[in-house]
């Protein structure tokens, strides 16, 4: 069987005029409001001294160590939405203009020579497989 021919590449290109804009990363400031109250009410809660019951025994205060985690990181990720909301609203305004460049690379394939493949593949093909006329 003969080998195909090499393929040929044809690139095109044409230049743009875009503008480009900055805007926060929301994940990001979200993620670092969570994690940053999440560990401020922990140590908050934990330098909290445990409360006396009427009775004078201690009341364990560990359950209200994990519900005030809780309610910091979800807090935290609300406000850290918020500062970035507002750093887009303020920041993201200014937009700049650049030239861009689109390139685009179509790859032709060129087959070989129909009639040495078509004779080879009739060497080729497994017995009974003609067709007789």
């Amino acid at each position: 069987m003969t080998e195909p021919n090499e393929p040929t590449q044809e690139q095109t290109s044409e230049q743009r005029t875009v503008r480009v804009r900055r805007a926060p990363r929301y994940g990001v400031f979200m993620a670092l409001g969570a994690v940053t109250l999440a560990l401020a009410g922990g140590i908050v809660a934990s330098m909290v001294e445990p409360g006396l019951q009427p009775d004078g025994s201690m009341v364990d205060t560990s359950p209200v160590i994990g519900f005030t985690i809780v309610i910091g990181f979800v807090v935290g990720a609300a406000l850290g939405a918020l500062v970035a909301v507002l750093l887009d609203a303020t920041v993201g305004r200014k937009s700049v203009a650049a030239e861009a460049e689109r390139t685009s690379i179509t790859v032709h394939y060129e087959e070989a020579d129909r009639s040495t493949d078509a004779a080879e593949s009739d060497a080729d093909s497994p017995p009974g497989s003609e067709t007789k006329s």
